[in-house]
């Protein structure tokens, strides 16, 4: 049963021993009871709860925005001004909560009260406010860590991602340690493949302490939890010597993620805060201008990344199963499937060739490419970078738009050289080079313009500029979207230019172009239909006669998560679970 917080006080609240089935507990009276309750937070889907240091507050993304609430008390608060806001965190005495929005790290009070800018922040990942009234924040993870007054001022570097020894890192997730003792942070890789790890104070070295991780918190009392695979598991850690001193043990299932970030969060006073997760599935189907939709598939599964070959006649799409993410080809006419890849992968963001030949796709960390009858073998594209998602081809074949997946990303282009039976790259050369992260470069079918998502203003909007293959300098650019958006798809027999808007509803805007003047007309929503959540991906793409829409939309089942799980004496807990070694 779901219990509001403030019913606590006058039930029994239930020990929570289904978290450690994997191992019989030693008959040792812990300090304080281990306990669960489960707040509701209303009708409206959440995500990256933060727990204030005493337990007391929590505040989380909800419809755009921060909201905040006493655990104690059943009104949640929304938060003026954070609109846009994401990854908050609070201060030492719980009376300020910093946040990221508008490419910039920011601070509001609980109390009411206008944000604070402090600082830019080009790619956000996290922070976390130490004892001193500084705070530790991932302003660029892309290239680490950085040290910020809490009042606001110039950062200074901590750590850099760029030299990491691992190479490719990004440095996020940081929570300073009690009595400044260190940073703990994450330490991700191209392949979203993290490691735990602590910078000493004083020498600022690294040191490993969880592999496979991409997000952790110490507790006080001397544990350390951790996510990986969906599990939070928690293991002594020594404060002093910033290593682990036994064994972990699980802690927690089924635990959401928002991006790389596990949403969990854990206060000094022993609560943790965290988000279930659940595998959604979603349902292919045609969304018509009325509303209408038409499924493409009998049954729902794990899907992504849908693309329509250039006639409309098959849907490329990554299907995950068995936890392995394949990419696949659906004869829309025939109802027959053909597994293109069988590689470790994992395999999606298919982007069909003009003339549906060959389906160019990202595998693992590079732009791979295979025949899409499934005849050929996979072939890696050469002279890519690396974390590249290819989005479009050129309409005449010539060249293919990609961008690396990363903050503060760029958007670049590669020649392809086509022979019969085929496909082979040249040098990629870039597009567009300028502040802030774009993705999904999109080139129009007169081969005119260029499409794409850009933060540049603070929040993600699409932008539409002049297809310079030889320019790669920031030029004329015009703004589409009024109100965020990502994932643009222009439309084959028309000119309207679709993407993702708000609440993941398809929007389309029409569009002039005279000379080199491009204008937009005011952007309207195709349909009041949602999107299933695919990320910061489209999830649609566009029939040729422009009349219909192909999405990804949630099935029937798939509910929101609007249930926060409260554990209580977390830390005594652990004391009898997991006892330190005290070698």
């Amino acid at each position: 049963m779901v219990l509001p917080w403030a019913a606590a006080g006058v039930l029994a609240v239930v020990a929570v021993f289904g978290y450690w089935k994997p191992w019989r507990a030693p008959q040792i009276v812990a300090d304080r009871p281990f306990s669960q309750l489960d707040l509701d937070l209303g009708p409206d889907e959440f995500s990256q709860p933060a727990i204030s240091p005493d337990g007391r507050r929590i505040v989380f993304v909800s419809k755009g925005a921060l909201a905040i609430r006493r655990l104690d008390q059943t009104k949640t608060i929304r938060l003026a001004g954070t609109e846009g806001g994401f990854f908050p965190f609070f201060s030492p005495n719980g009376q300020w909560v910093a946040f990221f929005a508008a490419r910039q790290l920011q601070k509001v009070a609980i109390e009411g009260g206008s944000p604070v800018a402090l600082c830019d922040a080009a790619g956000p990942g996290g922070g976390s406010w130490g004892d001193d009234d500084t705070i530790v924040a991932a302003l660029d993870a892309a290239r680490g860590l950085s040290r910020v007054p809490a009042a606001g001022g110039m950062p200074q570097p901590l750590t850099d991602a760029k030299s990491d020894p691992s190479g490719g890192m990004m440095h996020a997730w940081p929570q300073v340690l009690p009595g400044g003792k260190g940073v703990l942070f994450t330490a991700t890789n191209a392949s979203a493949q993290g490691s735990l790890r602590v910078l000493t104070p004083n020498d600022r070295k690294l040191k490993t302490l969880v592999e496979n991780s991409t997000h952790g918190r110490f507790l006080a009392s001397g544990y350390v939890v951790y996510y990986q695979r969906d599990t939070l598991f928690a293991a002594p850690m020594n404060a002093d010597r910033l290593e682990l001193t036994g064994p972990a043990v699980p802690l927690v299932y089924s635990v959401s993620n928002s991006g790389d970030r596990a949403d969990f969060d854990l206060s000094t006073s022993g609560t943790l805060v965290y988000r279930r997760g659940t595998v959604t599935n979603t349902l292919p189907s045609w969304l018509y201008a009325s509303g209408k939709i038409e499924p493409v598939l009998a049954k729902p599964g794990n899907y992504s990344s849908p693309r329509l070959s250039p006639d409309g006649t098959r849907l490329a799409l990554s299907a995950t199963q068995d936890g392995k993410q394949s990419l696949w080809v659906y004869d829309l006419r025939r109802e027959t499937w053909n597994r293109l890849t069988s590689e470790d992968g994992p395999e999606w963001m298919p982007t069909w060739t003009p003339d549906g030949e060959f389906v160019a796709f990202r595998s693992g960390n590079t732009l791979a490419w295979t025949r899409s009858d499934g005849s050929g073998k996979v072939e890696r594209l050469a002279g890519v970078s690396r974390n590249a998602g290819p989005y479009s081809f050129s309409a005449d074949g010539k060249w293919l738009a990609f961008w690396p997946l990363q903050p503060d990303s760029d958007l670049w282009i590669v020649p392809v050289e086509r022979t019969p039976g085929s496909l082979r790259l040249g040098q990629p050369q870039p597009l567009l080079q300028q502040a802030g992260s774009k993705g999904a470069p999109a080139i129009s079918p007169d081969g005119r313009w260029v499409a794409y998502s850009s933060s540049a203003s603070g929040r993600f909007e699409i932008y539409v500029m002049p297809f310079s293959p030889q320019s790669g300098l920031p030029g004329r650019k015009w703004l589409v979207s009024n109100g965020g958006g990502y994932g643009p798809i222009w439309s084959l027999s028309g000119r309207e230019l679709f993407y993702v808007g708000a609440h993941r509803r398809v929007q389309v805007a029409a569009y002039t172009a005279n000379g080199d003047a491009f204008a937009a007309e005011k952007p309207r929503f195709w349909s009041e239909k949602q999107l299933a959540d695919n990320g910061s991906f489209a999830g649609f793409d566009v029939a040729p006669d422009g009349k219909r829409v192909l999405g990804l939309f949630p099935s029937e089942e798939a509910k929101p998560e609007t249930i926060l799980h409260v554990l209580l004496n977390v830390d005594s807990e652990l004391r009898r679970r997991a006892p330190a070694h005290r070698n």
